[in-house]
């Protein structure tokens, strides 16, 4: 059978959520699909939860367990789509994934990648935060190296691209998507977002990505495997230094979200000694990064998340009285915007009353008015 999109869900174990992620597939309003279900060796039901649906469309693969990276090279093994489209076992594409991403490509020919928006979602499907691109716009290494580029169920790509590259390096624990984007890059694979939110992206404890030091350390190999590439751009191989300073403040500001602090602390020092110019420049550019991992769903877009981090320095970072008052205000400021961009309309005064309190003259900020008058009219309303 011969379809344009391809879907592959790997799955191991999740026999709980898989029910949920097939139909989000099938009640798709595109239908010319196929999905590829591969079973990583799973001990619970999922063999019978697969069994259940009678749809000539669903291909089921048992493998022993292999990790996640080779499960989804075996569903792009058996593929025959034009595009591949990946979901994972506890995650739920929006009815129009499908149409929308499939049509984008298309439209184009020469875009061999196209990356949506989505939702983070909880275990009962409660809306945690909605992630949507700031702009449509080409994506380049920079950009990935810099803010990443989606989940991988936001993403739909050419099934040759993905061949041209050897799908995903099945060495890696987690990070393997990121490492797929770095590689499509430096091959030459276009890549584009556009603004439509397309998936929701469910978030529970058994997640990898919630386990800190493993993921960092694969994290970690995939940078050095980007660094290490002959063929890496010298602006991007000039930057080293940054970036690899910059993912060891990412890790510190994980640390301090869950009050391990004598990690974060580490993190911090290695941070400075990977990049002294974090030091050079009065240490603004790595308050800049810890603002920005506050306004996340780890720190809940909570200013006393800065505070925490204040009274946790490591020993490198030493801060005088007017540098510590202009985190505060930074800090509460963004809060404040960052609630009005992801609409917690009901946070705002909160946040309003905040940031005047560490910096009095943000009264005077119309923007902030303007934002506040907004959002009191969106709950009287």
């Amino acid at each position: 059978m011969t379809v344009t999109v391809s879907v592959i869900i790997p799955t191991y174990n999740r026999a709980v959520f898989l029910n949920q992620a097939i139909e989000s597939v099938l009640n798709q309003t595109y239908k010319d699909f196929e999905l590829i279900i591969v079973d990583d060796g799973s001990t619970d039901d999922t063999k019978k939860i697969v069994g259940n649906f009678e749809d000539p469309r669903i291909e089921y693969i048992y493998q022993q367990n292999q990790k996640l990276p080779s499960a989804r090279n075996t569903g792009a093994k058996s593929a025959s789509g034009k595009y591949l489209a990946f979901l994972d076992d506890d995650d739920l594409f929006s009815s129009e994934k499908l149409k929308i991403q499939t049509d984008l490509l298309e439209l184009d020919n020469s875009i061999g990648l196209i990356a949506g928006g989505w939702q983070l979602i909880d275990i009962d499907e409660n809306l945690i935060q909605e992630y949507i691109p700031s702009i449509e716009d080409d994506i380049d290494l920079s950009n990935v190296l810099n803010k990443g580029l989606a989940p991988i169920h936001a993403i739909m790509l050419s099934r040759d691209w993905f061949e041209t590259v050897n799908g995903f390096d099945i060495s890696l624990k987690a990070c393997e998507d990121l490492d797929l984007w770095y590689r499509l890059c430096l091959a030459g694979c276009k890549m584009k977002k556009h603004l439509n939110v397309i998936c929701k992206n469910r978030l529970h404890k058994k997640q990898m990505t919630l386990d800190i030091a493993s993921h960092y350390c694969e994290l970690h190999k995939v940078y050095e495997k980007i660094f290490a590439n002959p063929g890496l751009p010298l602006d991007i191989l000039n930057r080293k230094q940054e970036l690899f300073g910059r993912l060891k403040v990412i890790e510190a500001g994980r640390w301090y979200a869950v009050d391990h602090f004598q990690e974060a602390q580490s993190c911090l020092n290695n941070a400075i000694l990977i990049n002294p110019a974090f030091k050079n420049n009065g240490y603004d550019d790595l308050f800049l990064i810890l603002i920005d991992i506050q306004k996340t769903i780890y720190c809940k877009n909570e200013p006393k998340f800065i505070n925490k981090v204040l009274t946790h320095l490591s020993s490198e970072v030493i801060l005088d009285e007017d540098q510590t008052k202009s985190i505060l205000a930074k800090s509460a400021k963004a809060s404040f915007f960052h609630a009005y961009k992801m609409k917690n309309y009901y946070q705002i005064l909160t946040y309003w009353v905040n940031a005047i309190m560490v910096d009095p003259l943000f009264i005077l900020n119309r923007g902030g008015w303007s934002i506040l008058f907004r959002s009191l009219k969106s709950i009287l309303y």
